[in-house]
């Protein structure tokens, strides 16, 4: 009696269900009785289940948007009208009901993003590429929120845009962390330059007053006409000023290293020999504490890749140790070694010294960290230091693609360490830095030893004439005295303005300079220095000895740069290696 179709289910004899569709027609006789019917049956079997898994498909994309806390929304081209669902409206802050067009979704926005999100849906509809874009809102004049929008546009068969179809989320929450994020980075970039720059203006500060003290003790400890106590004196004091300015290098190469600024200038180097140059700064500490040391460089292969500078601050920062940590009357010893590959030379160093607990071999490579002995008090440190030596020890090692290890069977058993290094296996192995014919500016702080001064006969005791431009007094007046002292025919200047005056009255051979000077820098200085006399060699004397400070002194003209303190020996070498041989000839002019 119903009209339209029936959708009953019908089970077929092989027991499968099919779903259909019957379009019955009743046949009447003339009394208008039904006596029979004409059916017409579709099977819709296929369709019903493609309409069922399309809703389940709708149900969990309805789901997935409610858990993602995402809004959906569609505009249709014709009418201009944007229809919002209520997660949407939420997100805008407006109405569910409201009627919203372009025009009026771009007033939703904040202004600086209007424009910007009008160019990106005009170019997703003209690319038909999909629109994309994160922007402000001003919802309900709350605070502003952001919104991540995407969208899709479908067109119809003849290319005719129909509309667009897409999802919002509040992104205000993910924003804000990375806003906070980026705030907390550069402070702490800022922090870590302002670290930077606080050590490199205190290594200065530490160094200038360090250098006139330096270069007395030292030249005066070298002077062979003083009697030996007095000599042994001014040693003493060479010494320990060395180790002040040992003390400042540490931690300016801490900083280096953690921010990937030391290089390396690898070669092919004797690993024999820079132990024995590592050991003959340790030697009167040795000496003083009547230590015996047993050396067994068995190594049949000793050239490895590295930096000789470097390698011999390794060596000498464990040998010190060694020297440090072991009583009067110890034994030290030093062996090497191939290791059972054959392509790492390997350096055990051994001491009868106070050893090390288990405890302290766990962090003895960490910095700022010292053994047990320093006990828990402020005041009971029995060695002294600032616990970075073994620390940089590890990273120069580490760099050189090496290894360094600590062992000890206990406290006052002695210790160990056991330092491995790539075997040098020729040009191959090189860098490419190191392959270039490159002369870098020469580096030098405070030595540990004693150096022996010159010999009469060379370049910088004749009257090589030597302006000298330093700002700090005593340094100026100790370097001037020292030089005249060793022949040299000197012209001194506290400013770059005077040094400038000096240069345009007189020839010069040879600019000793300061870097920080009270008018100017010194780098600016050598440029001006270098347009008055092109041929004007130039030794860069400052408290700044980073790498981008040497860097600016190659760049400026200087051939060496020497870091503060410096002792007059190593001054005087660099002045020798720097001049060239017709120095010998000079002749002497007025001294001012």
């Amino acid at each position: 009696d119903e009209p339209g179709p029936a959708r009953p289910d019908l089970g077929r004899p092989d027991g499968e269900r099919r779903s259909v569709m019957a379009y019955p027609d009743p046949i009447l006789d003339a009394s208008g009785q039904c006596i029979g019917a004409i059916n017409v049956v579709m099977d819709i079997t296929e369709e019903r289940t493609a309409r069922e898994k399309v809703a389940k498909a709708a149900d969990h994309l309805n789901l997935a948007i409610a858990s993602a806390k995402l809004g959906d929304w569609s505009w249709d081209a014709a009418s201009d009208i944007i229809t919002l669902s209520p997660r949407t409206a939420e997100i805008y802050g407006v109405p569910v009901e409201a009627t919203l067009t372009r025009s009026g979704m771009r007033a939703i926005l904040h202004q600086e993003d209007q424009e910007r999100a009008r160019h990106a849906l005009q170019h997703a509809i003209e690319t038909h590429t999909d629109y994309d874009i994160e922007y402000r809102v001003n919802a309900n004049g709350e605070q502003q929120r952001w919104v991540a929008a995407k969208g899709r546009s479908f067109y119809a068969g003849d290319g005719r845009l129909l509309g667009m179809v897409g999802v919002v989320q509040d992104i205000t929450e993910r924003k804000q962390a990375e806003i906070e994020l980026k705030r907390a980075r550069d402070e702490a970039l800022a922090a870590s330059q302002a670290k930077d720059e606080f050590l490199a203006a205190l290594s200065h500060e530490l160094r200038t007053p360090l250098n006139p003290v330096l270069l007395l003790a030292s030249s005066a400890a070298g002077n062979p006409e003083l009697p030996p106590p007095i000599r042994a004196d001014f040693n003493l004091i060479h010494k320990n000023v060395a180790l002040e300015a040992r003390l400042i290098d540490d931690l300016l190469d801490l900083t280096r290293i953690t921010h990937g600024k030391l290089k390396l200038e690898q070669q092919g180097c004797d690993l024999h020999s820079v132990l024995r140059d590592a050991l003959t700064h340790v030697q009167p500490e040795m000496a003083e504490k009547r230590l015996k040391l047993d050396m067994g460089l068995n190594a049949k292969r000793s050239t490895v890749l590295g930096d000789s500078v470097r390698l011999q601050q390794v060596f000498w920062n464990i040998l010190k140790n060694a020297v440090k940590f072991t009583p009067e009357g110890g034994r030290i010893a030093v062996e090497t070694s191939v290791t059972p590959g054959g392509d790492m030379a390997a350096v055990r160093i051994t001491d009868s010294g106070i050893g090390m607990t288990p405890a302290e071999i766990g962090r003895i490579f960490m910095a700022f960290t010292q053994g047990d002995h320093a006990g828990a008090s402020k005041t009971s440190h029995r060695f002294g230091g600032l616990g970075l030596g073994l620390a940089i020890t590890k990273m120069l090692v580490e760099m050189h693609g090496g290894k360094v290890s600590a062992a000890s069977p206990g406290r006052e058993q002695g210790s160990s360490f056991t330092i491995e290094l790539p075997l040098y296996r020729g040009a191959k192995d090189l860098p490419p830095s190191a392959k270039k014919d490159s002369s870098p500016p020469v580096v030098s702080s405070a030595p540990t030893a004693t150096s022996a001064r010159p010999s009469a006969g060379a370049n910088g005791t004749e009257r090589v004439r030597v302006l000298l431009v330093e700002d700090h007094t005593a340094t100026r007046l100790t370097l001037t005295q020292l030089l005249r002292h060793c022949r040299y025919d000197v012209t001194s200047a506290a400013s770059a303005g005077e040094a400038l005056r000096h240069a345009q009255e007189r020839e010069f051979d040879l600019v000793i300079s300061d870097v920080g000077l009270p008018d100017r820098n010194g780098y600016e200085l050598m440029g001006d220095l270098r347009r008055i006399n092109p041929q004007l060699g130039g030794i860069a004397l400052s408290g700044y000895g980073m790498e981008e400070d040497i860097a600016r002194s190659q760049t400026a003209g200087f051939a060496v740069h020497l870091v503060k303190p410096v002792t007059m020996a190593r001054l005087e070498e660099a002045i020798v290696r720097l001049l060239p041989a017709s120095a010998d000839s000079k002749t002497s002019g007025a001294t001012t």
